[in-house]
């Protein structure tokens, strides 16, 4: 399908239109609702002819101005996460949560845009919320792992009534990398840099408020197991295993931004208008767009 006019609600900093982009699928009108400045910054820079929408909180009628029912080729977005996580034990009230709530949203403007295709992202979540959504939207998710794509774990559902065939033939014959393939190289001669993952932990928007303290940053990875830490060398990592107290500069390290994003699937570079630790805080809220797009794929 060509010419695609698309809707992304919770377009963050645009992985949709990376994601159709690898698909190898072309629109001519792309309309995004964020409210993130950091997010719609690093949109903007890359693809500058995206209409900003604001909150979907404010949509109102007038996205039907721009839009006529019936003639959406795809809506897409995923809704907030915050209260279906297990990393939010406290805030874990599903779709009665301030964040959460919003599916109400996307659904209200799926039903009234009547799009041909329509996909929507969310986390795993208590079997009794997913089956509400699934009963709302009229499909079951499919659960895919990322890590098959980058090596980084990111376990998601997706609901969607675009034709999955070529996913699960993706998913059954992919073979994984390893965590080792996107961590930036060192001079050989110099220092190699080493991870003992096999496969990354799953990016967090809290990798955007990286510890600073070496030797916390050693404990925290060694005695919890948390995060993805970069060590100089795996000389240096064993030591460090031995005791973590003698950390010290340059012995490791959170991943780099070039790492953040071959992690997503994002181009290289893509991030570069915002600070490091910012494209972190948007590439943990984010899509991984080598399965986005697989997904998209199907619509050809």
């Amino acid at each position: 399908m060509n010419n695609m006019k698309v809707v992304s609600l919770f377009d963050g900093m645009s992985c949709g239109q990376l994601a159709l982009k690898k698909a190898g699928l072309h629109y001519d009108t792309y309309l995004a609702s964020e409210i993130k400045k950091d997010a719609i910054k690093v949109t903007q820079e890359n693809f500058p002819r995206t209409i900003q929408l604001g909150s979907v909180l404010d949509l109102g009628e007038t996205i039907l101005q721009d839009i006529e029912p019936g003639k959406v080729d795809l809506f897409m977005g995923g809704s907030p996460c915050q209260n279906f996580s297990i990393a939010n034990r406290h805030t874990r009230k599903g779709l009665d949560g301030d964040k959460s709530k919003l599916f109400w949203t996307w659904l209200h403007w799926r039903n009234k845009l009547q799009p041909k295709y329509w996909l929507l992202e969310n986390v795993r979540m208590k079997q009794d919320q997913q089956d509400i959504i699934s009963k709302e939207v009229g499909v079951e998710p499919i659960f895919i792992d990322s890590y098959i794509a980058t090596g980084v774990y990111r376990k998601r559902l997706y609901w969607t009534n675009i034709p999955l065939d070529n996913v699960k033939e993706w998913m059954q014959h992919k073979i994984a990398p390893h965590f080792s393939c996107i961590i930036e190289k060192g001079n050989p001669s110099l220092v190699t840099p080493y991870s003992p993952r096999k496969y990354g932990t799953c990016l967090l928007e809290s990798d955007s408020r990286p510890n600073t303290d070496l030797v916390k940053l050693a404990r925290r990875f060694f005695k919890v197991g948390f995060g993805n830490v970069i060590f100089r060398d795996k000389a240096t990592h064993d030591k460090l295993k031995r005791d973590y107290t003698l950390a010290k500069e340059n012995d490791l390290r959170v991943m780099s931004r070039i790492e953040l994003e071959r992690a997503q699937g994002v181009p290289i570079g893509y991030t570069l208008p915002i600070t490091r630790n910012q494209a972190a805080g948007l590439l943990g809220d984010g899509w991984q767009v080598d399965t986005v797009a697989q997904i998209l794929k199907g619509i050809k």
